[in-house]
C-alpha cells in the first residue's frame, strides 16, 4: 500500500517488490495492459464498487489507489519554481 490523499496510509513496504513487478510488466509487455490498483490498509463502503468499476474502465492508468476520500492516479505536473 502507498500513501495518497488525505488518509494517513500506513506504506506496506512489503508490497514494493509486487509494485516493482506491476512496473516490470507494463515496460516489458505493454500489450497486457497492466493497471496497479492500491486500496486502503482500512477497507472503506463502497470499496468494491470502486474496484469493480476500475477493472471494467478502459483508461491508459498504470497506477491508481482507491481511498475513501477518492481515487488517486500518478500524475507528472510541471513544476514552476517562484523566482
Amino acid at each position: 500500500s502507498q500513501a495518497a490523499g488525505e488518509t494517513p496510509d500506513v506504506v506496506a513496504a512489503d508490497q514494493a517488490a509486487l509494485w516493482g513487478l506491476g512496473a516490470g510488466v507494463i515496460n516489458e509487455r505493454p500489450e497486457l495492459r497492466c493497471t496497479r490498483i492500491d486500496l486502503s490498509q482500512q477497507p472503506f463502503a463502497g470499496e468494491t464498487e470502486a474496484l469493480l468499476a476500475e477493472l471494467q474502465y478502459d483508461a491508459p492508468v498504470e497506477q491508481i489507489a482507491l481511498r475513501i476520500d477518492g481515487r488517486y492516479v500518478a500524475r507528472l505536473a510541471r513544476y514552476v519554481p517562484e523566482i
